[in-house]
């Protein structure tokens, strides 16, 4: 039985151009209007209009592969390419699945999982979470400066589907705080909210921050791998925005990305 790793992510348009056709894949249930299709393309523009999600994850497959020794392919849920296309093509029996996200929710990982069932009858290995993973945890400690107050932060989601992700995200930020020889000032907070209707999970990162009272704060955004908009835009930008302007100094962590421990 011959087997092949599909790594998906979420997508994202490869230029300003194609950001309507993109949010027209993303919002499935009402059609951007033309002023959200400005907003986006004015938040892209701010890290040189287009996202390395595709690139790094290419890297991340690359590197995959040469360590499994198995045919490893990237699928995206919402851009080229497209899970679908790529499975169509991939020339083997037996599928291993996996989010580029730690953290199990059935609207991320859950998601990904329906979008390769639905795109192939191949045989299929789905792994839901590798939150606790040993060089997870190392990679993300070897990252954090103790002399500073740190905020974790998590993309928010629904509090009808908040679990196991909230408990999986309190378990790596453990395990990552077990891993300093120092144990700083720290806070956990949710960021990315949509807008959108219903209850989602709180305290949203700027309003932790400010109710904090810091000087300084390091952002360390345990609930992603790759830098891409939430991370360059949401904290690189927005966040810091409002930090800088209430006298706090702002700095994120370095994303895992290609890192070798992953």
């Amino acid at each position: 039985m011959k087997t092949a790793v599909l790594l998906m992510a979420h997508g994202s348009p490869e230029s300003p151009d194609e950001m309507e056709e993109y949010l027209n894949l993303v919002m499935t249930k009402s059609r951007p209007t033309p002023e959200f299709i400005r907003e986006m393309q004015a938040r892209y523009a701010t890290f040189g209009g287009k996202s390395p999600l595709l690139e790094i994850t290419k890297k991340q497959a690359e590197a995959l592969e040469e360590r499994l020794g198995i045919p490893v392919r990237v699928g995206m849920r919402h851009w080229r390419p497209f899970i679908r296309d790529v499975v169509d093509g991939i020339g083997c029996d037996r599928i291993i699945g996996i989010a580029m996200a730690p953290h199990f929710s059935p609207v991320s990982v859950g998601a990904y999982h329906r979008a390769l069932g639905e795109a192939t009858d191949l045989g299929l290995e789905l792994v839901s979470q590798w939150h606790s993973e040993p060089k997870l945890l190392d990679a993300w400690a070897g990252r954090i400066d103790t002399s500073d107050n740190i905020l974790f932060s998590a993309h928010a989601v629904p509090t009808r589907v908040s679990e196991p992700y909230t408990t999986q995200i309190r378990e790596t930020i453990d395990g990552i705080l077990a891993r300093l020889g120092k144990r700083p000032e720290w806070g956990f907070a949710w960021q990315s909210r949509p807008n959108a209707p219903g209850t989602w999970t709180e305290p949203d990162v700027a309003e932790f921050l400010l109710s904090k009272g810091w000087n300084s704060v390091q952002v360390a955004p345990i609930g992603f791998v790759s830098d891409h908009a939430e991370v360059l835009f949401d904290l690189d930008h927005q966040l810091r925005v409002i930090a800088e302007e209430n006298g706090v100094r702002f700095c994120r962590t370095e994303m895992l990305n290609d890192d070798p421990f992953l």
